[in-house]
């Protein structure tokens, strides 16, 4: 539906609702809360096994444990990626990272994209969304289908955020040779100090929920079914969760370390580059530290989940919560040196792929099912518009979670895909300047995982015309070589050893999956879309300090975007 016919919403409902294939019968449709944690592991919720060395007993999360318990639990339930906006437009959309190709800083979500939002307010849906993070902002176009689209960030960060889109712009508008380039770059990378110090130390759990609730005032006697998006920022390091959550979970520590500034802290690690890693660190914090840390983690879940039942509580009260469809999960998490990093956007290990997903709806899902198989964030979308009963758009990846709740006989062809994308400014010593390009990727059919990784450097396209074809050959060769393409059995090896990769693929099991892979890889191509960009108001620096790396230059050549697209494994 396009925007100028949302207006005719009001008078369609009643139609909509009793469209036959639109619903149950001749039922109202039920309501959708979709719930996203930023940087949340599964194994930081208490219905996972969550449980606090020095606070043994207490719950990291009741409120969501009583959802799963009321509902489903899906334990292997896998992101696209390991931060938050791929991961993102995949949740909505239903497409994996290769497919939607919002795979860096300045793209966003292609032009009528059919977004969870867009088919839910063309069937009728009262449409709400309300976000606390800046991978979540209108710029990338995830406000599309939104009623109301609402950022519940503090009132300074939102400022300190204009200030910074005003000195962005500016900057991009200075023309070549005019006064004041110094003074702007200046005020830019002041900004954006700013935003970032204010993105980590910002609160904004409760506006969430008040938020939410706000809605559901508003949508009284409203005939219309609802569907709210709310995503929780806190959980994000740092890791500064209110008291009494600050102390809950180690009440007697008395060392020297805090949440604060937890990816540059070089009392926690020091920044060690390497030729494959520039923003590679290197552990300083000792156990001791690091378990103080885990407790702040796990005091900001408690602070989030509280929020979370302040929602499920008032559903409850108000009679709702049996006629809303409640899925609650993360986009990923995050690493504490498991495999040699901190924070996220850096691998694509189990830490920061897998993650929790819980649904609940009494009318369609058992309760207290935990259940098994692979379950790919992309995968909520079908499951969503299979429990209420709408068409599936044509050509979907997407496929719905149910059989596995009603015990598939063969989940073996449920898989996942992980991607990562990252590219940082480079300049050879030719003086080509360029990125360097770095995909990693991860499939996952259990418990057979296999990664690969691929670099090369791009040249800029302004490079002189003989050094650019001449790089431009050099980064052709080097972008069909693999670097890596490897295997583990996880049930076998449980904490992801690296040594415990294999690139022998003789194993049958292995040799199946990395078919699937190339197979799926293959179809996935085939789809690839055509992100837009995103507004360039907002600078890359604010991300930055929110800890994502990126670099990416302002402008991206957009035939970059097509070069992202690596051919299956295996082949050329």
């Amino acid at each position: 539906m396009h925007a100028l016919e949302s207006k005719a919403l009001p008078l369609l409902t009643c139609v909509l609702l009793l469209v036959p294939g639109c619903g149950q019968g001749n039922e109202r449709l039920p309501n959708v809360l979709l719930i996203s944690l930023d940087s949340v592991r599964q194994d930081m919720l208490s219905c996972y096994g969550r449980e606090s060395r020095f606070a043994p007993g207490v719950p990291t999360t009741p409120h969501i444990d009583r959802l799963a318990a009321e509902g489903v639990r899906f334990e292997d339930a896998y992101s696209s990626s390991s931060w938050t906006l791929p991961a993102h437009v995949s949740l909505m959309t239903g497409l994996p990272d290769v497919a939607h190709a919002v795979e860096i800083d300045d793209l966003r979500l292609s032009e009528g994209s059919e977004t969870l939002a867009r088919i839910l307010d063309d069937r009728g849906y009262r449409t709400a969304g309300f976000f606390s993070g800046p991978y979540l902002a209108p710029r990338y176009g995830f406000q599309d289908g939104f009623e109301r689209y609402e950022s519940c960030c503090s009132e300074e960060l939102d400022e300190a955020m204009e200030r910074e889109a005003r000195a962005e712009k500016a900057l991009r508008s200075l023309k070549p040779g005019e006064p004041g380039l110094q003074e702007l770059i200046a005020e830019r990378v002041s900004a954006g100090e700013r935003v970032a110090y204010l993105s980590h130390v910002d609160v904004s759990s409760q506006v969430v929920t008040d938020a939410v609730l706000k809605e559901l005032e508003r949508a009284r006697g409203d005939e219309r079914p609802w569907f709210i998006f709310a995503h929780y920022f806190d959980p994000h390091y740092d890791y500064v969760p209110p008291a009494p959550h600050d102390s809950r979970f180690d009440p007697d520590y008395e060392g020297p370390i805090t949440g604060e500034d937890f990816d540059k802290n070089p009392a926690i690690s020091t920044r060690q580059p390497t030729r494959r890693d520039a923003q590679a660190r290197s552990r300083v914090i000792g156990d001791r530290d690091l378990e103080h840390i885990w407790s702040l983690y796990d005091g900001e879940m408690e602070w989030t989940d509280k929020q979370v039942g302040r929602i499920l509580d008032e559903l409850r009260a108000r009679g709702e919560l049996d006629d809303t469809l409640v899925v609650l999960l993360s986009d990923h998490g995050d690493e504490f040196f498991e495999h040699g990093n901190i924070g996220h956007r850096k691998t694509l290990f189990e830490e920061v792929l897998r993650i929790p997903l819980v649904m609940r709806y009494p009318a369609a899902l058992p309760a207290g099912r935990a259940v098994r198989g692979v379950a790919s964030i992309g995968d909520v979308y079908a499951t969503v518009l299979e429990v209420l009963d709408l068409p599936m758009p044509s050509g979907t990846c997407s496929r719905s979670l149910l059989p596995l709740v009603d015990d598939d006989p063969d989940p073996a062809d449920r898989t996942a895909l992980g991607r990562l994308v990252v590219t940082r400014p480079f300049e050879n010593q030719s003086g080509v300047r360029g990125m360097q390009v770095s995909i990693q990727e991860a499939f996952i059919s259990w418990p057979i995982k296999i990664i690969r990784e691929r670099r090369w450097m791009e040249p800029n396209p302004g490079a002189n015309p003989g050094q650019l074809a001449e790089a431009r050959e050099r980064a052709e060769r080097r972008r069909e070589a693999e670097f890596e393409l490897a295997w583990i059995d996880l049930e076998a090896s449980p904490g992801e050893p690296r040594a415990s990769y294999s690139r022998d693929f003789s194993d049958p099991r292995a040799a199946a999956v990395l078919k699937q892979y190339r197979e799926s890889y293959g179809r996935l191509l085939r789809r690839r879309a055509a992100p837009g960009a995103a507004d360039p108001s907002a600078s890359s620096s604010r991300l930055q300090g929110l800890g994502y790396g990126g670099g990416e230059p302002t402008e991206i050549d957009e035939m970059l975007v097509e070069r992202f697209a690596i051919s299956p494994p295996g082949g050329k």
